[in-house]
């Protein structure tokens, strides 16, 4: 089992080699410490900040918007469609 940097919530390492902790990228978070990835936020949120520590850093996208997952910005609909 490999061991991680003791990186703290909403960071990571890739690797266990690595000697620096990474903040989550934007579409992510990572509320566990010591881990080798972040979280995707899911679809229907995004997140348009780095280091997110938590899944309410992913805010539901409003009406009339939609995003995938792992969205660092909700899309707007295009026009005839909808979405609440």
């Amino acid at each position: 089992m490999e061991t991680y940097l003791e990186c703290p919530s909403g960071h990571y390492t890739s690797t266990s080699m690595q000697v620096h902790c990474s903040k989550c990228p934007q579409g992510t978070y990572q509320p566990d410490r010591a881990t080798a990835s972040c979280q995707i936020c899911p679809a229907g949120t995004a997140n348009s900040g780095t280091g997110s520590a938590t899944e309410a850093a992913c805010s539901l996208c409003p009406a009339g918007k939609y995003s995938a997952s792992g969205a660092m910005v909700c899309t707007n609909c295009t026009l005839g469609t909808y979405q609440n």
